[in-house]
């Protein structure tokens, strides 16, 4: 890519035909579902910023914006990717001098729908979607817009417990767990949630991170990207590499159930629900530079408990004490 400062829009439509079709091919021979997201340009920082000045220049001088559909997919997922929740063509507007002039909303709609007929590209789904029928897609190729990155860290760090093998397995399951889970936090997240295979999927690549088998899920390169954002704040990063190890230890159970045990799949989840991990876990996170918190973290049995009646009158019957203390 050199000399990428001097480029016109063509070179930069180029480039990213060949990111794409290459994506596609890529998708294709791993056998992947994951859809392919405009933010998968793979484009660096400063290569960024030249390709918006670039498509910036090209609006201040064009009659209209008809071409370049690409290029529109990128820009507009990249404004996707910023976006904070206020008015989206307000921000955009902003961002774009001159978009006044030749603004074409149903083009960049067009833009997106024939990305996802040409290139096996995300489509927007559920109730926000049907709703917002054109902001929907630029926010949904954004894949995790930063100002959600810390609800979807604090959500799978709350559904943790509930997350099993099985789960981790099937992006719809992961998904809707996710969306049940939701409603803590903020509206925007809770909308685009309702998407319940995209946003597992998207999960399932920030759970994967670091992992042998986890790049036919979300380019490389961009998972780095949404990875680092998302861990930027301490809080955030602790909570995903709990997540991440606690996932990682019930998909290496889940290849060993599959590689010895026999019998119907109803059998094998029975056999996996019959063990419950009671152990509690000891937390210390650091506050100040001399200061810690210290939690004790309990396993959610609650499942087990409404399923299993031994397990329920067993706890009814059972009376518990913490040593060394004097309650």
């Amino acid at each position: 890519m050199d000399n990428f400062e001097t480029k016109n829009l063509d070179y930069w439509e180029e480039l990213f035909r060949e990111q794409f079709g290459n994506l596609k091919r890529k998708r294709e021979f791993l056998k992947s579902d994951c859809p392919i997201f405009g933010l998968e340009h793979v484009l660096s920082l400063a290569q960024r910023e030249k390709f918006k000045e670039c498509l910036c220049e090209h609006v201040k001088h064009c009659d209209t914006i008809t071409g370049y559909s690409l290029s529109w997919i990128v820009y507009t997922s990249e404004i996707g990717y910023e976006y904070s929740g206020s008015e989206y063509w307000q921000t955009f507007e902003g961002k774009t001098p001159g978009w006044s002039r030749v603004e074409d909303r149903h083009f960049i709609r067009e833009c997106f729908r024939k990305f996802h007929e040409d290139y096996a590209a995300a489509k927007p789904e559920g109730r926000w979607a049907d709703h917002f029928t054109i902001i929907s897609w630029p926010i949904a190729h954004a894949i995790l817009p930063i100002d959600l990155q810390r609800e979807m860290a604090k959500t799978l760090y709350d559904i943790r417990h509930s997350v099993t093998s099985d789960i981790l397995e099937n992006p719809t399951w992961l998904g809707k767990l996710i969306h049940q889970n939701s409603f803590s936090g903020k509206q925007r997240f809770q909308h685009i949630t309702e998407q319940y295979l995209l946003i597992g999927q998207i999960a399932s690549a920030l759970l994967a991170h670091g992992e042998i088998g986890g790049q036919n899920l979300i380019d490389d390169e961009t998972l780095e990207r949404l990875v680092e954002d998302l861990e930027r704040e301490q809080t955030a990063r602790f909570w995903m590499a709990d997540v991440r190890r606690s996932t990682r230890r019930k998909r290496g159970s889940g290849v060993v159930a599959r590689e010895h045990h026999t019998g119907s799949t109803s059998e094998r989840r029975q056999k996996h629900t019959d063990s419950i991990d009671l152990e509690p876990r000891l937390i210390l996170r650091p506050i100040t530079d001399s200061g810690w918190e210290v939690f004790v973290e309990f396993p959610d049995i609650s499942a087990a408990i409404a399923t299993r009646k031994e397990l329920r009158e067993s706890l009814i019957r059972s009376r518990f004490r913490v040593v060394g203390s004097t309650a």
